[in-house]
Formats: structure tokens, C-alpha cells, sequence
């Protein structure tokens, strides 16, 4: 309980910080993720486990990628915010004896 230097100050029993912090995409690293793609004919028409391929009688999807695509086709995430990740905790204050009998039992 009280305030240190350079600290916040608390009082008896005041408990604070959290168990869960959900981070927000704003909070989270600038990264960008790259996208795979087939420079090849498509030979699958399911997006399912395929990659983006040359359209092929009716089929949009390659098997295996050969190619990643421009950087801007998947814009980037994050904004390198912060966020309070304070640990639970309850301010106390207490009295330690270090000589005699205290308090008096009598």
C-alpha cells in the first residue's frame, strides 16, 4: 500500500491487474504474410489444400505452389501498440515484529 517513486500509488485491499489479456491487432507486431501461387495451369477446381493457379477449364487451384505473389495483395497487420499485461495483485500492509512478544498475549 502507498506509493513508491516512480510509482502508482494503492491503497489497503485495492486489488488490481488481470488473468487474461486478448491481444488487439493494433497491439500486436507490423508482419505481413506472403501468398503462394502456381505460375502453372490449374488442376483443381476446390480452393481445399490448392493454391491460386492460371485458370484451366473450370479449375482455379494448383496442387503445389511455384510462385509467391505481390506483397501488396495481402496488405499488412499489427500496429505495435502496447497493453497492460499487469500481473493480480492485492496492496497490503502489515507490521513485522522483530524483538519481544507483539502484540502482548495477556
Amino acid at each position: 500500500m502507498g506509493q513508491g517513486p516512480g510509482l502508482s500509488g494503492y491503497v489497503e485491499g485495492q486489488a488490481g491487474g488481470v488473468e487474461n489479456v486478448t491481444l488487439l491487432t493494433s497491439q500486436i507486431p507490423v508482419h505481413n504474410h506472403s501468398l503462394s501461387a502456381s505460375s502453372g495451369a490449374a488442376t483443381n477446381a476446390s480452393p481445399n489444400n490448392g493454391y491460386p493457379a492460371v485458370l484451366d477449364a473450370g479449375n482455379g487451384y494448383a496442387a503445389t505452389p511455384n510462385t509467391t505473389m505481390n506483397a501488396g495483395a495481402i496488405g499488412n497487420a499489427g500496429g505495435n501498440q502496447s497493453h497492460n499485461n499487469v500481473q493480480p495483485y492485492l496492496a497490503l500492509n502489515f507490521i513485522i515484529c522483530l524483538f519481544g512478544i507483539f502484540p502482548s498475549r495477556n
